[in-house]
């Protein structure tokens, strides 16, 4: 059994709890244990299967904490515990998952502030955080598209998911600083936009005369050297038919 690589028991009627021995399956790389009866708390020793890519324990009773050794699992790339009764803050041992693409905490007991260090997982592109009693400001340092919905913000956000994106400040406090914000951007970019339409028409406008000015001078300059070569000739032609004084 130790050189198990795959488990899907979901979507049974499994009950109890996750023994801790299942942490000596340092092989297994898919486990899904979803939409069961399991309760207790998610054993620590999970963070010895350092092999798991994908974690699936949705829809089930757990309650308790993520325990800090899930920060081990360093090749996960989805993460879903959504739908248990999951409490304690996130902890900050999961921004040590690099790979991570898909987290899915919603609809559980989580609290506290949602760390600003989430925002190093580059690689995430599912991000739901919705339905907790998550509290305090909203970091702007996430990347990815994320549902905060139904949460105890200081100023209560929408309803349905929001895309925040890095920004120039650190954190908001609501939508309507984010949207005062994006309004300053926007009127920025517009008038750099517009004050380098014009230094371009300026240019052109400037090498076009320059342009004019060194033809016409040219133009002008090549009349006088032909003016200045035909006068030797002259000079010979009334000298040659001509008497001048002493000769």
């Amino acid at each position: 059994m130790k050189s198990l690589i795959i488990l899907e028991l979901s979507y049974n009627h499994l009950c109890g709890v996750i023994p801790s021995s299942l942490g000596n399956l340092i092989d297994l790389t898919y486990l899904n244990l979803g939409n069961n009866n399991i309760s207790g708390v998610i054993p620590p020793e999970i963070g010895e299967m350092k092999s798991l890519m994908s974690l699936a324990l949705s829809c089930n009773h757990f309650n308790g904490v993520i325990p800090s050794s899930i920060g081990y699992l360093t090749h996960l790339t989805s993460l879903t515990l959504q739908s248990n009764q999951i409490s304690g803050f996130i902890p900050t041992k999961i921004v040590d998952l690099e790979k991570l693409s898909t987290l899915d905490l919603s609809n559980n007991l989580l609290s506290g502030q949602i760390p600003f260090q989430l925002g190093n997982l580059k690689q995430l592109g599912y991000f739901n955080l919705s339905y907790n009693n998550f509290s305090g400001t909203v970091p702007l340092s996430l990347w990815t598209p994320i549902d905060l919905s139904h949460n105890q913000f200081e100023t209560q956000l929408l309803s349905e998911p929001l895309d925040y994106k890095k920004g120039s400040c650190d954190e908001i406090k609501g939508l309507s600083h984010c949207k005062k914000g994006h309004q300053i951007m926007l009127i920025f970019v517009v008038s750099i936009s517009i004050t380098l339409l014009l230094s371009i028409s300026v240019l052109q406008y400037c090498i076009m005369m320059v342009s004019l000015l060194i033809k016409t001078s040219s133009e002008q300059l090549g009349i006088l050297t032909l003016d200045t070569a035909l006068v030797p000739k002259a000079m010979v032609a009334f000298t040659k038919y001509n008497f001048l004084p002493g000769r």
